[in-house]
């Protein structure tokens, strides 16, 4: 089936440059077109504050997101340096029901249930840091959603994560380590240069997954006269 697909399509469209080596499609078929988010915002400059700081997390609330080590990783943190606000839907209620009790266990962390649309790009932008330690994912839309307002990001390599903010981007973390997520958040607390990191994020996403350019690409790839 998939030989006779092949066979019988001009054009293969991957959501990342690292499925072009794995797709077992002749190149000339293969375009990359990167995902982008639903719509954008205006964003003033990035709410540089000093401590505590405002973290945020929105996933579903599964252990493969890794929020468990996330709170694990707070308790190695001074507690007067932040609070963390959680977003997500309740896919697995026994997890999240050990969520919500280890939550109780600082005064600084706040589960909440999903949020959506104008909610959502609003709460990013009254945060200092976005935190994703997931142990796998794909292309993640909400860290294009975190990157378009420029919010600083903690994170995993996993997936195409590395491929959205570069393999030179100074606050990974390893997944399923509590330890590791502590350090990185840790290294944003003292980095100097938040306003920078929010500025270089912010191009980024406009330079490689905004809408104009997701339209530019798909004109480009389909030869459609603008």
């Amino acid at each position: 089936m998939f030989d006779y697909v092949s066979k019988n399509t001009d054009k293969f469209l991957l959501l990342a440059r690292g499925q072009m080596s794995v797709f077992p499609v002749a190149d000339a078929k293969k375009s990359v077109i990167y995902n982008t988010i639903e719509y954008e915002v205006d964003t003033p400059v990035y709410g540089l504050k000093t401590a505590p700081y405002k973290l945020i997390n929105i996933s579903n609330y599964i252990p493969q997101k890794g929020l468990a080590e996330l709170l694990d990783a707070l308790k190695l943190l001074p507690q007067t340096q932040f609070s963390l606000d959680a977003y997500g839907n309740i896919s697995d209620p026994d997890f999240y029901n050990s969520i919500v009790a280890k939550a109780k266990e600082t005064s600084n962390v706040q589960i909440h249930e999903a949020i959506n649309g104008a909610v959502k790009f609003e709460r990013l932008k009254q945060a200092q840091l976005f935190i994703c330690p997931s142990h796998n994912e794909g292309f993640p839309l909400v860290l294009l959603e975190a990157m378009s307002v420029g919010l600083p990001i903690v994170t995993t390599k996993v997936g195409f994560i590395e491929e959205m903010l570069g393999s030179d981007y100074p606050l990974y973390c390893e997944p399923n380590s509590a330890t590791s997520l502590a350090q990185a958040i840790n290294q944003f607390f003292e980095l100097e240069n938040k306003q920078e990191l929010s500025e270089r994020i912010k191009h980024l996403y406009h330079a490689k997954f905004s809408r104009l350019v997701h339209k530019q690409v798909l004109n480009q790839i389909f030869d459609i006269e603008n």
